[in-house]
């Protein structure tokens, strides 16, 4: 393929083709969804997980072969499903990264349902290196609350204005 000039311009299918071997955001909520209910001692059953992620069963069906297929999870007799090691892992590791996330548009002023939403388009399609320069803000954030008192001050001075 030919390599071509940027101009300040990368179309995002660019950006998803470089990250194609990657999970897929499908598969990352599944997993994500899979691990909150497993450290809630939820059943990990299809009709559980339909219920759970607003899909059909059937789309829960075909995604966990896919994904004990990877190695993620285990599908038992009678739809109960266990996640392996490597799907504890990753599951662990996806919902951590949703925290971050959320808690960075937090910081950032966004609230309500909004937060859900765009946490969601957030952490799907970052790259990692944005993922970690994201963790850098919130620790400084976290760890000096009067540099978070001072965002909020100035927050509070552009509405103001707006």
């Amino acid at each position: 393929m030919k390599k071509m000039k940027s101009n300040g311009f990368r179309p995002f299918r660019e950006s998803v083709r470089n990250e194609a071997d990657q999970l897929t955001a499908a598969m990352e909520d599944y997993l994500e969804m899979l691990y909150r209910m497993q450290q809630k001692n939820q059943s990990l059953r299809v009709c559980v997980l339909a219920d759970a992620l607003q899909v059909g069963r059937s789309s829960v069906s075909k995604m966990l072969r896919k994904l004990a297929a990877e190695g993620f999870l285990i599908v038992e007799n009678y739809g109960d499903v266990q996640l392996t090691e490597k799907g504890k892992t990753q599951g662990k590791a996806l919902l951590e990264r949703h925290q971050r996330v959320a808690r960075f548009l937090q910081l950032a002023g966004i609230e309500g349902d909004r937060l859900l939403e765009e946490t969601e388009k957030l952490e799907h399609m970052s790259s990692p290196e944005t993922l970690r320069c994201l963790d850098l803000l919130v620790e400084y954030f976290d760890q000096d609350a009067a540099a978070e008192a001072r965002l909020e001050q100035l927050r509070s001075e552009v509405q103001k204005k707006e």
